[in-house]
């Protein structure tokens, strides 16, 4: 929304001949509504979640691929970047009118910082392409803003259950102290390369990964990354690994180093290393 009202002057930017990569997403999406349809009927929304998980796994993987803020820098690049950000734009109208019987109150705000207006999309226009290009985006907010920690006082009251600090496999948010170079230098940032990747067990936002840092076998590493990529899509991927932490258990799964990825705004992405560059190698 925010390169979109950024480069086109506030609006849903026109689209440019579709290439193979926006034709395979989009019937990846009429395949994936179509399931959705299916598992409703036959009584298995959970299922029917996981699909739409999915899809939006596969359109945080288009954007990645395609990098929008790198094209919005070229102007040569214009026609691809409306492209882009229309395909993204249309797949989140797509998404919203999805997930609207689950969460009603969010989708009706997603839909209208979408420009689409407060009433949920009928079922017939659940279909790819048919968002109108010109449409007006309003300014965006986050639908789920970051709950920021308050500091205790001895005359605050306990915490509430579900206000306690995450979990260990969702570390919560908080500004770092800094740091001397000595300091940083007991740190070991290394290549390496995704061999295998599963889900971990019980858990809807780990993945473990095999990874080749060009040792005897490779590490077994935990990653809270699954809401954003499939197993499939972290295999062959050259990320970056802390790769001296002491090892831990993860929902009784062990990690041995950790993957470095960005988070910005709603979305995580894997810092990637470039190709050519040999698993093992220290990153300084």
């Amino acid at each position: 929304l925010t390169l979109s009202r950024k480069n086109f002057a506030g609006q849903v930017p026109e689209p440019g001949p579709l290439s193979a990569s926006e034709q395979e997403l989009q019937a990846a999406f009429v395949e994936g509504i179509n399931r959705v349809r299916e598992l409703v009927r036959g009584f298995q929304p959970h299922r029917a979640l996981e699909q739409v998980i999915q899809l939006s796994s596969l359109v945080n993987k288009y954007i990645d691929d395609h990098k929008p803020w790198k094209l919005a820098k070229d102007p040569e690049q214009r026609v691809l970047l409306g492209t882009v950000l229309y395909t993204a734009l249309d797949c989140a109208r797509l998404l919203i009118g999805l997930l609207h019987p689950v969460m009603p109150d969010k989708m009706e705000q997603a839909r209208i910082q979408l420009g689409v207006g407060e009433q949920p999309l009928e079922e017939s226009r659940l279909i790819p392409g048919l968002l109108e290009a010109g449409t007006v985006l309003p300014e965006p907010e986050p639908l789920f803003p970051k709950i920021q920690a308050v500091a205790a006082t001895p005359e605050a009251p306990p915490a509430p259950k579900s206000a306690q600090p995450a979990p260990p496999d969702e570390p919560a948010p908080a500004e770092a102290e800094p740091i001397g170079v000595e300091t940083f230098g007991q740190i070991q940032l290394k290549v390496g390369v995704i061999q295998a990747c599963e889900p971990v067990k019980k858990s809807d936002r780990l993945l473990v990964s095999q990874i080749d840092l060009g040792e005897a076998k490779p590490r077994q590493i935990v990653s809270g990354v699954a809401p954003f990529y499939t197993p499939e899509q972290m295999v062959g991927k050259r990320v970056i690994v802390v790769s001296n932490l002491k090892p831990v258990k993860l929902r009784g799964t062990l990690s041995e180093g950790m993957v470095l990825a960005a988070d910005h705004g709603e979305q995580v992405t894997l810092l990637e290393a470039p190709e050519g560059v040999p698993p093992g190698s220290r990153v300084r």
